[in-house]
């Protein structure tokens, strides 16, 4: 895992991979939704389902970037950033 604090951590880059352009977060989220569907039972560009996420709750499941190329941890994710 990277070395550098919280307050240095960016810009991030992956000790393993050397990867510096996509991370990831890993979170949970719950909810219920209406997923809407056309007569037929598919869902195509006729059906509106944008804001099926709007009322899920999301937790933070893990402090650390992810390296998206190997899934390695990178660094702590600075408390101000933890969603």
């Amino acid at each position: 895992m990277n070395n550098k604090t919280t307050k240095n951590a960016f810009p991030l880059k992956c000790p393993h991979c050397g990867n510096e352009e996509f991370f990831y977060q890993r979170m949970g989220y719950s909810g219920e939704c209406w997923f809407e569907v056309n007569n037929q039972g598919d869902c195509d560009e006729t059906c509106y389902n944008a804001d099926m996420y709007q009322d899920a709750t999301y937790k933070l499941k893990s402090i650390y970037y992810f390296c998206e190329d190997c899934h390695c941890k990178v660094a702590k994710i600075p408390e101000d950033k933890r969603y």
